[in-house]
């Protein structure tokens, strides 16, 4: 027991790490604005004027002039396209530009470029696009610059040096930043060039400056830097955004090879360009493709300042479960200072037909510290979206407006400007806007591939080594978020637990069983044994216990998800862990109990049938007459006289219990002329699986070697022949080390010498040879369910406990197996024989004479078959009453002894020699000697 308690304290150490090995993690304390969703596309004019349907499009917004400008974007076509369009967010109307006469150069067409504002006090106030996917599908490398002021196109002049034209990355250049500071630096990571994918870690700065009027439109210049992180994953089809000095994205997919949205992956990065940091968040939202990332620019609580918004995209329902977030309006929150992701569902239009836009891919955001809209744009923080392509294949050319009041709720929902009806359009207050936290992260329904490793578990932030040459350490797939369905941590503990007390129960069972080992102490044996049905049924109850809460605990992590989780009662069975769960638990936990316990009855059926019967069941053992009469004595009739027939020739044997010095029988001797007794009794062999301790001093254990049940016995007719042969007998077994007549101090106590021989290994019956295989492959595949939900749900560490507890544990029966403990053992015996000793068959054969075999006669158990006496005849009832006593030595009568009167002493030797090379007796020349038998019994 003392050896127990290491065990244990491992246990509860293991079951400790459950409640940190959640796949994933979810704020629904975050604290965010209040959020609504507002449809502005049938508010605006100027339709002639408007833009087509576009995905990919760029977009901007200048507060001097009031200004949003689209340029660029896919066609319903599939083609880039490279006309510009203006928004005049005062009057809501759409227009084209009017530069001047002589500035009517613009950029080629292009969709997928990187773009951002660009203000430098007086010098500068543009819109700068970057790069771009052109219409023979190559990336561009170019930079132009629009002025909102003459609304006009200039090209950047960009020093060489710069990275490959590509399209698709990620970047832009930071809003946060006052107006009043110097701002020129725009990033670009990762992107794609038509036939190579770069990786985010691909990380460049361009720096602008220069003036830019109609007056020196070619003014502006640019030069390129890289920034040296370590690889990071390719990407494409990614949202991207920066805050501050960071370069954020998220979503998109590692490949190129597929065109939808099965690529797409959920996790996220957080690329420091200042102090060479990348950290990546644990996955919460859907893997999704062309979604949207922008900062939250609410200045209302500090807290904000931290957080971006990932909006709209698509994802494959088929292999994501959002809990149809994102079909409600989904805003996830990252906070990129905790790594920590809130999913929140926002308010809606109240007049729009679709309250919430639906998902969307490639749509253009940009945003701004105030209303970009209305008549209260010191109450809010507006981001308008544009375009995008829906699931349906549709290009869209939508507006819509994501308003962030001013104010903060938490997981209430609620906000002290929230009374009040809710509102739709450009002048909406926010009264009736209550914000709804969902309370799970999005579940993948099946991997996704990924070329960044196995799925990290870690919820929380990675970051990595600080400098110039960062290196991150841990990189998620396709999502942490891989698993659609959950259990309690009760579970997961108890059948842990019970699967490791499985392991110390059957090596102690090995170790104390005497069906693998008869030498054990039984003080010993019976503490093991009682030790080990104890943690049998300890495991066997937290088994039972652990299968119960695995299926009332269980809950879709994926179900409706705002503020508690569905039923899980269709949900049982879904997945192959909960599967082989309950066919391993059936097998080993039902199945095999039931074949043990019908081993163990079909043994006691064999041992009772084995074991002596009693002719009539009310018999009492002491002082009882056992008889057995002769086949050919139950052919005659039960009243011959036995002076007239001999053949029926009565015998008897009782058993007192008394004491073993009493005598064993008593015969009537009456009529009887010759009697005599046997004084040198031969030994009998004992047989070492048999201890002497179990001997009963009133129920002596003797072998079937009885001179009445000796045939040739049966035919001498010269006493002096009887006893020179059972003297030439009791010579031969004389030379046997066993103890000699039973009773005897020898016989009681044992033969030491037998017992200290070392045991040979020796294979078990079949049935328990398959039982034992049976039972250790159900817990090998149990096991290896336990790792494979360890080491993808849990930390590695508890993953390495339980794979170590489990190496030792074989570790152990290997080194005892091959020490030849214990000695009936399907690996000992197997080890045994590969060390080159054979293994010696079963002791399973009797003697071959039928006569001492028969031992129905003794009524206590005997082994193999054999009587509980070294010579012990068969003891017979008296076919009649006549008083007349049985000869003590013969069965079959007195007929006999005439046959041998008229046979001469020659004759009589080569017959005892016949019969004595028969029965495989050794002649030993000896002094002839008269014996007396008094208890032939």
């Amino acid at each position: 027991m003392a050896r127990s308690f290491p065990v244990l304290h491992c246990l509860v150490l293991l079951a400790s790490l459950f409640p940190r090995a959640a796949p994933q993690t979810i704020s629904t304390s975050t604290p965010v604005p209040p959020l609504q969703w507002i449809n502005l596309s049938d508010r605006l004019q100027g339709s002639d004027n408007a833009p087509p349907p576009l995905m990919d499009a760029a977009i901007g917004y200048d507060e001097t002039t009031r200004t949003i400008i689209v340029f660029g974007g896919e066609s319903e076509n599939g083609f880039p396209q490279d006309t510009t369009y203006l928004l005049n967010l005062d009057s809501l109307t759409w227009s084209n530009p009017s530069p001047p006469s002589n500035l009517n150069d613009r950029p080629a067409a292009r969709s997928a470029a990187i773009a951002g504002y660009d203000a430098a006090s007086s010098y500068r106030s543009g819109f700068v696009v970057i790069g771009g996917k052109s219409r023979d599908g190559d990336g561009l490398s170019d930079v132009w610059e629009f002025d909102f002021n003459n609304e006009f196109w200039s090209e950047v002049t960009v020093s060489a040096g710069g990275p490959s034209g590509r399209w698709g990355a990620s970047g832009g250049i930071d809003i946060r930043t006052d107006p009043n500071i110097l701002n020129n630096t725009f990033y670009l990571a990762g992107g794609y060039d038509g036939t190579d994918l770069s990786r985010l870690s691909d990380v460049w700065t361009l720096d602008l400056s220069g003036v830019l009027s109609p007056n020196l439109p070619d003014q502006v210049a640019a030069s390129w830097d890289r920034v040296s992180f370590d690889n990071l994953p390719r990407k494409i089809g990614q949202a991207g955004t920066v805050l501050g000095q960071q370069i954020i994205a998220a979503g998109g997919c590692n490949t190129t090879s597929t065109d939808d949205d099965s690529c797409a992956l959920g996790d996220s990065y957080v690329i420091s360009t200042s102090d060479g940091q990348v950290i990546s968040p644990g996955a919460c939202p859907a893997g999704r493709r062309g979604a949207v990332l922008v900062p939250n620019m609410n200045s209302y609580s500090s807290s904000f300042s931290s957080q971006v918004f990932f909006l709209l995209g698509t994802f494959d329902s088929s292999l994501w479960d959002d809990g149809g977030g994102l079909d409600k309006g989904e805003v996830s929150v990252l906070d990129t200072n905790t790594g920590t992701w809130a999913r929140v569902i926002p308010s809606g239009d109240p007049d729009s037909n679709d309250s919430t836009p639906t998902p969307r891919e490639g749509a253009a955001a940009v945003t701004y510290r105030s209303g970009l809209v209305g008549s209260h744009r010191s109450q809010s923080v507006d981001t308008i979206m544009f375009g995008g392509r829906d699931n349906s294949g549709s290009y869209l050319n939508e507006v819509w407006l994501l308003r962030a009041y001013n104010g903060a709720v938490s997981s209430s929902g609620s906000w002290s400007g929230g009374s009040g009806d809710l509102e739709s359009g450009a002048d909406a207050s926010g009264a009736g806007v209550r914000v709804e936290y969902m309370t799970q992260c999005a579940s993948a329904l099946a991997p996704a591939s990924s070329e960044s490793g196995p799925s990290s578990t870690s919820a929380g932030p990675s970051a990595t080594t600080t400098g110039s040459s960062p290196t991150q350490t841990s990189t998620p797939s396709a999502s942490t978020a891989s698993y659609p369905y959950d259990t309690s941590t009760n579970h997961k503990v108890l059948s842990t637990v019970s699967v490791v007390l499985l392991f110390p129960a059957a090596l102690i069972y090995r170790l104390s069983s005497p069906s693998y080992t008869a030498f054990a102490r039984p003080a010993r044996r019976m503490f093991g044994l009682y030790s080990s049905v104890v943690l049998v049924l300890v495991a066997y109850a937290l088994g039972i216990a652990g299968l119960a809460l695995s299926f009332t605990s269980l809950a879709s992590t994926s179900s409706a998800t705002l503020s508690r989780r569905d039923s899980a009662s269709t949900a049982h069975l879904k997945t192959a862990h909960g599967r082989a769960g309950l066919v391993l638990f059936v097998l080993l936990y039902v199945v095999l109990p039931l074949l043990l316990l019908l081993r163990l009855g079909s043994r006691k059926l064999h041992n009772r049938s084995a074991s002596p019967t009693y002719q009539s069941e009310g018999r009492e053992l002491k002082g009882v007459e056992l008889t057995e009469t002769p086949p050919h004595a139950r052919a005659r009739s039960p009243t011959q006289s036995f002076a007239s027939s001999a053949e029926t020739r009565p015998r008897t044997m009782s058993l007192p219990l008394s004491t073993h010095n009493a005598p064993m029988s008593t015969e009537s001797t009456e009529g009887g002329k010759r009697s005599f007794e046997v004084l040198n009794r031969g030994h009998r062999p004992s047989r070492p699986s048999r201890p002497a301790t179990s001997m009963s001093l009133s129920s002596p254990h003797v072998l079937s070697r009885s001179l009445g049940e000796l045939d040739w016995l049966q035919r001498r007719r010269s006493l002096n022949a009887v006893g020179e042969l059972d003297y030439a007998i009791s010579q031969v077994l004389r030379q046997q080390t066993q103890p000699a007549t039973p009773n005897t101090t020898d016989a009681l106590m044992g033969n030491g010498r037998a017992a200290s021989l070392p045991s040979i290994p020796e294979l078990p019956p079949v049935r328990e040879i398959v039982l034992r295989v049976l039972f250790h492959a159900a817990l090998l595949a149990l096991c290896a369910l336990c790792l494979v939900a360890l080491y993808l749900r849990a930390p590695v560490w508890a993953f390495t406990i339980f794979l170590v507890w489990v190496v030792a544990f074989y570790a152990v029966m290997l080194v005892l197996a091959w020490r030849g403990t214990p000695p009936r053992s399907t690996l000992t015996a197997v080890l045994f024989r590969l060390r080159g000793r054979p293994i010696p068959p079963r002791d399973t054969s009797t003697i071959a004479s039928a006569p001492l075999g028969d031992n129905s006669s003794y009524p206590f158990p005997t082994a193999g078959g054999r009587g509980p006496y070294v010579h012990t005849p068969t003891a017979y009832r008296a076919g009649n009453d006549d008083g007349a006593s049985s000869h003590p030595l013969s069965a079959e009568g007195q007929g006999y002894e005439d046959e041998e009167d008229e046979e001469d002493e020659d004759v009589q030797q080569r017959r005892m020699e016949e019969e004595m090379d028969r029965r495989d007796v050794s002649i030993v020349t000896v002094p002839k000697r008269r014996l007396w038998v008094a208890n032939p019994s």
